[in-house]
C-alpha cells in the first residue's frame, strides 16, 4: 500500500524554564565593612534560554486503511508498520545517504563467521517511553515472543527467519542464534516498525489485548490516542537522543496525527488548500502544483509493486496453467501505462519492480500483450469464441475478481476489465473494505485478489510465494515445492552471486508458472510544500528522509 504524508501548521509556544548550575550553592551572607549598603539594589537577571524554534507543529499522515493491531509482532498491515515506525526503533538503521547499514540501537554488533550467531551490544541511557530502560533482556523477550507459535506473527517472524534463540548475555550485551545463515537477517533488523523492542515488564503487566491498542517502545514519537475510523496520534519524546548516526534525535515535529482518509481526491485537495503539505499526487492533478515557490515535485518510482492480480490456484479454471498464462497474454499492459499513468511508468511481468535490487530483466520477455497467443492458449484448455463471448461447454469464462475499495487502484482494474470484455471474457470486479480482504482470502471466496506491497529487498517473495505462509493473508494459494526449495536456498546463500542467481530462478518460476498477473510499475510524483524545512530526499531509500525536517 502506498501510504502518503501529509504536514499541517502549528506554531507551539516557547517554553521558559530555570537553569541550576550542578555543583553551586548559595554564597554564604557576610558583612561588608568597607562597603557602604546599596539601596534599591535589583537583582541581576539571567535571561532564561528559549526552546529552539524549530520544535512544534503537527505533521499529518493519511492512511488508505486502519491499522488491523499496533502489536506489530501479529500486523501483517503497512498502515501499522509505518506507525511503529516512530513509535518504535530498530538494532540497525540505513543511511539515507549511503545506503550503508549502520548501529541504531545497538551500539556495535558482530557476525559471527558462519553467520549464524549476531551479539549486539546496546547504547547506554535507552530508555522506554514510561521511562524505564531497555536491556538486553527485554530484546531478547521480545524476540522470543515474535517467534513463539501461539504469537503466530505473520511479518516480524518472517524477517527473523531461522532464529532459534534470543538472550540476553548481560544488561546490554544480546546475542542471536540462527539456525543456518541467513541473506537478509542484517536488512531485516532495520525493519524499525517490525523489529522495535517490547518492555517485557508491560507487556505482561498490561495485557496482549491492550498493548493491541496502546503500543509503547523507545522511538521519537510516544503514543496517545486511537480514535477508531478518524486517527491515530503521537506525540514528540523529547527524551529520545539514541537515533542512528545521521539522525540521532529528538525530531523537531511536535505532534504526528495518522489520519484515516481512503479518498484520494480528498487528500490532494487538502494539499492544493494548504491544509496539507505533502502527499503523493496522481499525475492528472500533477498541474496544479508547479509553482515552485510553493512545492516542490520528487519524481521516483518506488519500491512497491500493486496492485498485482493473483490467482485461486485452489478454483477452476486457474488450476490450468494454460488458462493462466491465457489470461497474462490478454492484457494490455502497455495500454493502462498510456491511459492511466499517462506514460509515467513502464509494464510489469515480474514479481519484483526494477527498483528492487535482484530484479531480473528476463521476465520482461514474457507475456507481451498478444491477443492471438493468448487464445490460442485459451483453446488448449477448450475455450473458444461464440459470437462475443469465450466459452467453454457453452459456458462463458466469468469470475470475480476482489479488490480493496482504494479509489487509484479501481480505474486500472477498470481498464483490464474491459481489455478482457473485447475478447470475450467476463471480469466482475467486487470491492471491499480492505481489513476483509484476508476473510476473503481465506476462506476462498474470490476468484483473483489485488495485492501487493511495498518492500526494499527481494526478501518481500517469501512472505507471497513461500508455503508457510498460507493463511497468513498475504501468500493467496501459491503451494509449489521447488519455489519453497529456492526461496529457502536464497534465504541462506550468503555469497552476493550465488544468491542472485537463486533469485533470478524465482523470479521466471513464477512468471513462467503465471502465479500472478503484475501489471504496471508506476512513476510516482511526491510533491512536497516549500514550508518544509530540511527534509532530504534519499536516492537510496527512494524516500522523503524528515528526520531533521521542521515546518517553516
Amino acid at each position: 500500500m502506498k501510504t502518503k504524508r501529509t504536514l499541517s501548521l502549528l506554531i507551539t509556544g516557547i517554553l521558559v524554564f530555570t537553569i541550576f548550575l550542578s555543583g553551586c550553592s548559595a554564597p554564604a551572607t557576610t558583612a561588608a565593612p568597607t562597603q557602604a549598603p546599596v539601596e534599591n539594589l535589583e537583582p541581576t537577571a539571567i535571561p532564561a534560554p528559549t526552546q529552539d524554534p524549530r520544535i512544534g507543529g503537527t505533521s499529518v499522515i493519511s492512511l488508505a486503511a486502519e491499522p488491523d493491531t499496533l502489536d506489530i509482532q501479529k500486523s501483517s498491515a503497512g498502515s501499522s508498520e509505518v506507525i511503529l515506525r516512530l513509535v518504535g526503533g530498530a538494532l540497525l538503521a540505513k543511511d539515507p545517504t549511503t545506503g550503508e547499514i549502520v548501529p541504531y540501537l545497538a551500539e556495535s554488533y558482530k557476525v559471527s563467521e558462519d553467520g549464524t550467531i549476531l551479539t549486539f551490544v546496546l547504547k547506554d541511557g535507552i530508555k522506554f517511553q514510561d521511562g524505564t530502560p531497555l536491556t538486553a533482556e527485554d530484546y531478547a523477550w521480545t524476540f522470543n515472543r515474535a517467534m513463539a507459535p501461539e504469537t503466530a506473527s505473520p511479518v516480524t517472524a518472517v524477517l527473523l527467519a531461522g532464529l532459534v534463540s534470543a538472550k540476553a548475555l548481560d544488561a546490554k550485551t544480546l546475542e542471536l542464534t540462527l539456525d543456518k545463515p541467513n541473506f537478509y537477517i542484517l536488512e531485516s533488523l532495520t525493519m524499525t516498525g517490525y523489529v522495535a523492542p517490547y518492555s517485557k515488564a508491560y507487556a505482561e503487566a498490561k495485557g496482549d489485548d491492550y498493548i493491541a491498542r496502546n503500543p509503547m517502545s523507545v522511538g521519537p514519537y510516544i503514543f496517545k490516542e486511537w480514535k477508531t475510523g478518524e486517527r491515530i496520534v503521537l506525540e514528540r519524546n523529547p527524551e529520545f537522543t539514541w537515533g542512528p548516526k545521521f539522525a540521532p534525535g529528538p525530531h523537531f515535529v511536535q505532534t504526528v496525527e495518522f489520519r484515516i482518509i481512503p479518498d484520494q481526491a480528498t487528500m490532494v485537495a487538502a494539499l492544493e488548500a494548504g491544509e496539507t503539505l505533502m502527499e503523493g499526487v496522481p499525475d492528472a492533478d500533477l498541474s496544479r502544483f508547479q509553482d515552485t515557490t510553493k512545492y516542490t515535485i520528487y519524481k521516483t518510482m518506488a519500491q512497491s509493486l500493486y496492485p498485482a492480480l493473483a490467482f485461486n490456484l485452489n478454483k477452476d479454471p486457474w488450476k490450468d496453467l494454460n488458462v493462466r498464462q491465457a489470461l497474462s497474454y490478454a492484457v494490455n499492459r502497455q495500454g493502462i501505462v498510456d491511459v492511466l499513468l499517462q506514460g509515467n511508468g513502464e509494464p510489469s511481468y515480474g514479481p519484483l519492480p526494477p527498483s528492487i535490487p535482484g530484479y531480473n530483466p528476463a521476465v520482461e520477455k514474457y507475456y507481451n500483450f498478444d491477443t492471438a497467443k493468448a487464445l490460442e492458449l485459451f483453446a488448449k484448455a477448450g475455450y473458444t469464441l461464440d459470437g462475443d463471448k469465450l466459452v467453454k461447454d457453452g459456458t462463458q469464462l466469468s469470475f470475480k475478481l476482489v479488490s480493496p475499495s482504494y479509489d487509484f487502484v479501481t480505474p486500472g482494474l477498470q481498464i483490464v476489465q474491459q481489455q478482457l470484455k473485447d475478447i470475450g471474457i467476463d471480469m466482475q470486479i467486487e470491492t471491499v473494505d480492505s481489513s476483509l480482504l484476508t476473510e476473503k482470502m481465506n476462506n476462498d471466496d474470490y476468484d483473483l485478489v489485488v495485492t501487493g506491497y511495498q518492500y526494499p529487498s527481494a526478501a518481500v517473495l517469501y512472505y507471497f510465494f513461500h508455503s508457510s505462509m498460507l493463511g497468513a493473508g498475504l501468500n493467496a494459494s501459491v503451494n509449489d515445492p521447488e519455489i519453497d526449495k529456492l526461496l529457502d536456498e536464497a534465504q541462506t546463500v550468503m555469497d552476493p552471486a550465488e544468491h542472485q542467481k537463486l533469485v533470478d530462478e524465482l523470479q521466471i518460476r513464477i512468471v513462467e508458472n503465471a502465479y500472478w498477473i503484475t501489471l504496471v510499475n508506476s512513476e510516482g510524483s511526491f510533491v512536497v510544500s516549500t514550508r518544509i524545512q530540511d527534509g532530504v530526499w534519499s536516492q537510496v531509500l527512494n524516500t522523503l528522509d524528515l528526520s531533521k525536517a521542521w515546518i517553516k
